[in-house]
This record gives structure tokens, C-alpha cells and sequence, in this order.
């Protein structure tokens, strides 16, 4: 009882995961307003992958660092993420490879790794190029945020245990493992449709809420 009520004295803002919030509202305005597709919403989920990956690794040295002495494996989920994250990459390829056709953000989204590789990113359509530069601030926005406010803010890293830590990171690279996967498939079975996307949004979010509040909870 005593916890219920430490819990409903907590500010509303400490309750709501804002970093899900802001991650994912960019994907609901493109699909909305900015004639986004299914394929560029899991490109983007995969950019917020890269950022996920960033600051999951300053965590972890943040962490080796308060904690000397301590043995830890997270290495091996820094290891495990990069080379989920790889595995995504080839997997959106070869299905924006197949719908390069008939989604012009596939395409884009297609030649936009080769360009950049030949570094010539800069030849890309200014359309895509702006959706990109609005993908990305926002996704290190919310990576920022849930740094400070979930593991920096009154120094919480200092009560966080490497085992519990360990335990946790493994989150971070299910979830788009679950999302790009399960949307690359339905991205064929349903022709791209911008209606499942925002579907695929909405669930990210749902999910990204539950994980949240379990966290909180424990």
C-alpha cells in the first residue's frame, strides 16, 4: 500500500515515457501529413536502432565507470545489438530491394545506402533527404531525454546493478528485432499499405509503454 501511494505522489511526467512518445510521433506526423510509406517508417526504426545502439554503449561505460571492480558482461549485448542491427540492415535492403518499384521511398531508401558509400549522398532527392533530417534529430532527442531522466538525472546509475543492467539491454534490440521483422513480412503480405504502418507505430509505442511501467514497477 505504502508503494502505491509513494508511486501516485510521483509527478504525471515521471509516469509517461516520453523518449517512446517522441520517437514515435515523428513516424505518426510523416504517415499523416508528409506521404511517408511503411518502408521509410522501418528505415526510420532502424536509424533509431543506430541511436539506441550509441547510447546504450555510453550507458554501459557510464556504468564500468561508477561501478570499478565489478565484473559485467554487457560487452556481449553491445556485440549481440551490433550485429542485430547488420542483420536488419541486409533484411530492409532486400525488401526495398523488391519494392523498389512500387514504393518511390524504397527506392530512395535503396540507392541512399550506396550513395552514401560512394559518397554521394548529397544527389538525393531534397524530399527525402529533409525526412531523414527529421528522423534523426528527433530519435537522438528521445535518446537524450531518456539518458538524462532515466539513468543520469540524481545520479540513478549509481543505484543501478550490472546484472539488472545486463538483464535490461537485452530490450533495446528485441523490440526493432520484432518491429522491422514482423514489418518487413507484412510489408509484402499487404503491399505496403500506410495504413499498417500506422498500425506498426501505435504497437511500438503500446509496447514501448508496458516495457516502460514494468520497469518502473521493479
Amino acid at each position: 500500500m505504502e508503494t502505491d501511494t509513494q508511486n501516485n505522489k510521483k509527478p504525471l511526467l515521471s509516469k509517461i515515457n516520453l523518449p517512446a512518445v517522441f520517437s514515435n510521433s515523428i513516424f505518426i506526423v510523416g504517415l499523416l501529413l508528409l506521404n511517408w510509406s511503411t518502408a521509410f517508417v522501418l528505415w526510420g526504426y532502424w536509424i533509431d536502432e543506430i541511436i539506441g545502439f550509441i547510447f546504450l554503449a555510453v550507458k554501459y561505460i557510464i556504468l564500468k565507470a561508477s561501478h570499478k571492480g565489478e565484473k559485467t558482461g554487457a560487452g556481449g549485448v553491445l556485440f549481440a545489438y551490433a550485429f542485430f542491427m547488420f542483420g536488419h540492415l541486409v533484411f530492409l535492403l532486400i525488401f526495398f530491394g523488391i519494392f523498389a518499384e512500387a514504393d518511390a521511398n524504397a527506392e530512395m531508401i535503396f540507392e541512399s545506402v550506396f550513395y552514401f558509400i560512394a559518397g554521394r549522398f548529397y544527389s538525393l532527392e531534397p524530399e527525402f533527404l529533409n525526412s531523414l533530417f527529421l528522423v534523426v534529430p528527433v530519435s537522438l532527442l528521445a535518446a537524450f531525454v531518456a539518458l538524462f531522466k532515466d539513468f543520469l538525472f540524481k545520479k540513478k546509475y549509481r543505484e543501478l546493478d550490472l546484472a539488472v543492467f545486463e538483464k535490461k539491454a537485452f530490450t533495446p534490440i528485441i523490440l526493432p528485432h520484432l518491429i522491422i521483422v514482423f514489418g518487413g513480412f507484412c510489408l509484402v503480405l499487404l503491399k505496403a499499405q500506410a495504413q499498417f504502418a500506422l498500425v506498426l507505430v501505435m504497437a511500438k509505442l503500446l509496447a514501448e509503454f508496458l516495457i516502460y511501467r514494468r520497469d518502473r514497477s521493479a
